[in-house]
This record gives structure tokens, sequence and C-alpha cells, in this order.
């Protein structure tokens, strides 16, 4: 059933009971037909602002391009942060 679904499982408060949002654990079950890759992997990125850094909008992104809608940004731009955490899927997640 797994090889052409994906579950999405996300926290609904992010980092802490008052959330600042910089944190947010996601869980993905499922390959989307073999669009993902997501067997038994543990992904963590850096800390917001830090280099290496993503949004929740690049995840939604992916999972755009995963289903080929192609566009390179999802939501809101958080200005104070460089471009390339803001923009673009995650590539590590797409097959």
């Amino acid at each position: 059933m797994l090889e052409n679904t994906l579950i999405i499982y996300m926290s609904d408060f992010g980092d802490k009971h008052h959330p600042s949002y910089t944190r947010w654990p996601v869980v993905l079950l499922g390959n989307l037909g073999g669009t993902l890759k997501t067997n038994g992997r543990f992904l963590e990125y850096p800390r917001y602002g830090r280099p290496g850094h993503k949004t929740m909008g690049t995840l939604y992104t992916s999972l755009l391009h995963a289903v080929g809608d192609k566009r390179e940004k999802f939501g809101n731009i958080d200005l104070a942060i460089d471009k390339d955490a803001t923009h673009g899927p995650l590539t590590e997640i797409l097959a």
C-alpha cells in the first residue's frame, strides 16, 4: 500500500508548547510511487539561520515536485534568512 501513498505526520506545535517554529519534526511514510526516497532514512537539517537550513516551504515544494508541479517556492518567504533556505525542493528526498 505504501508504494503509491504518502502519509505525513507532523507535530501540531513544532519545537515546544509556545513554539517559535524554528524546529518542526515531520515523519514521511511511503514513497509516492517511487518519487520520494523515504525508506529508513532520518534527515536533520541545521537550525534556523545556519548554513544549510531549510523551511517547511521547501518540504512542501518537494512534495509538489514529486507529483509533477515544479514551482520553486511555497508560502511566505522569510526575508531574514538566505534565499536558498526558502526556495527549491529538498533534493535529498526526491528520487
